[in-house]
Formats: structure tokens, C-alpha cells, sequence
């Protein structure tokens, strides 16, 4: 059952209606009158018409609830279709769906009023037996977040005494409609070099992968005895060297610090939260367009869970889930120490040599910056000025009492 129909004024009906043919019947049997007894008849019919049609009303309405999402940046467009099946014989003339959103969305079309940032709509329609209505809703992406539709209604006339009946839909509307982070511009991801050891094939790289022979070459003063390649040197009567893939490992970590520590030591959320969000949008989508992978960092958390982290991969569908976990965090999320971030971080890094932090760094946090870079990641911070957001890179500096560097 996915349909309540809400509270209304018809039990008070129904008693009225039965006083009235409980009082006409005793007239009638005592006064002897038939035409009285006709009027209570008559009563009793209708009083059983709308028994029947009560029971009935709803039972075969369905909404159609197929779990999908709707992914957009801001500014776009996306269209929701809604479609209200009837499958039973009975019509609902004059009737109305209503629902509401926040106000992440917002569509020129159907809607009603806005209240406690919510809006609600109104769509007028008709359905009649074994019919389905389909409506299409043109939506505007205002702001990142999810959206879903909540609080259905389904109003209508009763047919036989004309009152209002409002059906509340019980279930959750599995269709969400995601409005991923704005991009916004971080320079200096293309101006630094990459030159670690890894799997990115190069043409120019210090790093060769000995298990990927490409070929061979003429013999050099400079190469090593057991780069001989002895075969080939007895076929060619020259002695030939033999020539590897040179690669590098280009992969990335980005870790998003959306919190603030007062100076008690209280973490709380950042108000810059959304910039830092849309500047990690842009890198994740960058770095994805280059073809390197992404291990992506956020020390928020809902209750009773990690903190949000997304592993090590590249790929179109990649930079989705990517887009769609910094779409998910929330306002009122649960937000950890960046430092107990690295912490994690920290256990795990060792194949990644590019580490962007975006956000602010405190000093009890600088010793794993310094701890990375002495294994030799490339350590970035994301800093502002007045020329717009860049990658700025984080040497190794005193903390403490002691020197790490």
C-alpha cells in the first residue's frame, strides 16, 4: 500500500447520513408511510455507494518509482517525467499532484509557493480508468547538493459527495537528482614535472620496466653486460642492447580539509566549504582528462561512518563517482581533524606521488607534509590570490622542536 489517504471529515458524514436513515426508518415502520421508507432506501444506497468506493479509492494508483539519478552542474537543466498510473476502472476528474523540493532546484512551471526553503508544486491533471498521466518537469540546478522529491500528494473530488480526498504517497521517490560542484579554475596542475617510476608509458623518462622489452640497438660503450641481448647479437654479427619501456607513475591524491579548528581546539565546518568542493571538482575532472588516477579525500563523515574516500582509479567513470561523493556531503555533516585524515593517508600514500591538500594546514599537521616529502611525493597546496586559486608546492619546514627536514 503506497497511498494514505489522510484524514477528512467523512466518518462525520457517514454518522450523519446514518442517524438520518435510522431516524427515517422508525418513521417510516411507525407512521406506515412508503414514501418515507423509499427516502430511507435511498439513503442506505448512497451510504453503501460510498462505503464501497472508499474501500476501493487508491488501492490501484500507482506512482511509477523506478530507482534512477539525474546528474547536472549548475546552471543546467534536467527534466524529471513523472508518470501516475491508474489501474483500476474508476476515474479522478479535477485532481492535482503536489510535492516539494529544497531550493537547490527550482522550475518555472507548476510550482506553488516556497516555505522553510522548500518548494512546492502543483500539477493539475486528469486520470481516467486504466489510464496513465505522464508529466514532464523542466528543472534548474541552483546549488551542489541532492534532491530528491518528497511529501506527494494526490487531491481530488470524491465523485459521489464532492468532498476533497488527499492521498499521501507512502514510499520513497527513488529518482535523485544530483547538482554537482561548480568548477572553479586551480592553475599550475600542468607546471611541474613528472619523473617518478611507475606505469605511465613515456618517451622520456629516467624509469625503464624490465619486464616490458620493446626491442634492441646497437651496442653502446656505456650499457650494461647484462643488457646484452646475445640472440639478436648473433644474428645482426653486432653486438645489440636490449631496450625497454621507460615509464612513470603519474597518480594523484587529493585531500579536501572542509574544517576549521577555533583556537580551543573545536572542529567545526569551514565556511568555505562549497569553494574547496568545486576547486576539487575541477582538479579530479583535469587530471582525469590527462588520463591519471585520482584517490580522493574528504574529512567529513556521515554518523557512524569513515570519512568519505574514494580509491585510486582513472576513467570517465571514475571522475563520476568522483563528482557524485563531493555532491553528496551535506551542510550538517560530521567533520573529523584534517589531521586524523592524514593520519590515514599516511598508511596508504605509497604509490602516489602527487599529494594535493585543499584547504587549511595546521602546524600539528606539517610533520606528515614533511614526512612525504622526504619519501619523495611531490606535496601541493591549493592557496588564493589575487590572480584565482593555484597549486602551490609545500616544502619540508621546522615543526616543533625539531628540525624534519
Amino acid at each position: 500500500m503506497y497511498w494514505l489517504r489522510t484524514s477528512d471529515n467523512t466518518g462525520q458524514e457517514h454518522n450523519l447520513l446514518l442517524f438520518s436513515l435510522l431516524v427515517l426508518a422508525i418513521t417510516s415502520f411507525a407512521i406506515n408511510q412508503p414514501l418515507a421508507m423509499l427516502v430511507a432506501g435511498f439513503i442506505g444506497s448512497y451510504i453503501l455507494l460510498i462505503r464501497l468506493y472508499d474501500n476501493r479509492i487508491g488501492r490501484k494508483l500507482m506512482l511509477e518509482n523506478t530507482k534512477k539519478s539525474i546528474r547536472m552542474f549548475e546552471g543546467e537543466e534536467a527534466e524529471v517525467e513523472m508518470v501516475l498510473k491508474n489501474n483500476s476502472i474508476l476515474p479522478f476528474f479535477n485532481g492535482f499532484l503536489t510535492f516539494a523540493t529544497n531550493e537547490k532546484v527550482s522550475s518555472k512551471k507548476f510550482v506553488r509557493f516556497s516555505k522553510k526553503q522548500k518548494n512546492y508544486y502543483h500539477v493539475p491533471l486528469i486520470l481516467l480508468g486504466r489510464a496513465e498521466a505522464r508529466f514532464p518537469i523542466s528543472f534548474e540546478a541552483q546549488e551542489r547538493g541532492v534532491i530528491r522529491l518528497k511529501e506527494i500528494e494526490f487531491s481530488f473530488p470524491h465523485v459521489l459527495n464532492f468532498e476533497q480526498v488527499t492521498m499521501k504517497y507512502q514510499g520513497l521517490y527513488q529518482t535523485e537528482i544530483l547538482v554537482y560542484p561548480r568548477l572553479i579554475p586551480v592553475a599550475g596542475i600542468e607546471e611541474f614535472p613528472y619523473n617518478n617510476f611507475g606505469n605511465q608509458v613515456t618517451q622520456f623518462s629516467p624509469y625503464e620496466d624490465l619486464l616490458s622489452p620493446v626491442g634492441t640497438r646497437d651496442y653502446a660503450p656505456s650499457d650494461p653486460f647484462h643488457r646484452i641481448h646475445w640472440k639478436a647479437s648473433a644474428r645482426s654479427q653486432t653486438l645489440q642492447t636490449k631496450v625497454y619501456e621507460r615509464n612513470r607513475n603519474i597518480s594523484w591524491t587529493i585531500i579536501v580539509n572542509i574544517a576549521e579548528t577555533s583556537p580551543l581546539g573545536n572542529v567545526y565546518l569551514s565556511k568555505n566549504m562549497e569553494q574547496y568542493l568545486s576547486q576539487a571538482a575541477y582538479i579530479c575532472q583535469t587530471i582525469t582528462k590527462q588520463g591519471y588516477p585520482i584517490e580522493l579525500y574528504v574529512n567529513a563523515a556521515r554518523v557512524g561512518s569513515k570519512p568519505y574516500h574514494l580509491e585510486s582509479e582513472s576513467g570517465r567513470e571514475h571522475l563520476k563517482q568522483a563528482l557524485e561523493m563531493l555532491t553528496r556531503i551535506e551542510k550538517d555533516s560530521n567533520v573529523i581533524p584534517v589531521t586524523n585524515l592524514f593520519y590515514q593517508v599516511d598508511h596508504v600514500i605509497d604509490d602516489s606521488n602527487i599529494v594535493v591538500i585543499i584547504g587549511e594546514i595546521y602546524q600539528d599537521s606539517l610533520h606528515y607534509t614533511n614526512k612525504w616529502n622526504r619519501r619523495g611525493n611531490s606535496v601541493f597546496q591549493v592557496t588564493e590570490s589575487v590572480n584565482g586559486a593555484r597549486l602551490t608546492e609545500i616544502k619540508s619546514v621546522r615543526t616543533g622542536n625539531y628540525d624534519t627536514k
